[in-house]
């Protein structure tokens, strides 16, 4: 499994918080909730670090600036 599989479109990512359920009982992650459901993170979150420097992972993803377009690319620029 790979972030990727888990932020698919914009209605499962969200910001400020790892997780939230949908009203249909679906979940929205952030990308750090995301990393968390990956049996293996540490080279996905070491990918990122290397990206994005030295910037907490939440920090990054929660910027009021921050769209899910940018974490998509992010994700597949990384194959993560």
């Amino acid at each position: 499994m790979k972030v990727q599989d888990i932020l698919t479109d914009e209605g499962k990512w969200c910001q400020g918080s790892l997780s939230m359920r949908n009203e249909d009982g679906t979940y929205r992650h952030c990308l750090v909730g995301a990393l968390l459901e990956l049996p293996n993170a540490q080279i996905a979150v070491a990918k990122i670090h290397e990206r994005i420097g030295l910037m907490s992972i939440s920090a990054w993803n929660d910027a009021p600036e921050r769209t899910f377009p940018e974490v998509r690319a992010l994700i597949e620029e990384l194959d993560i």
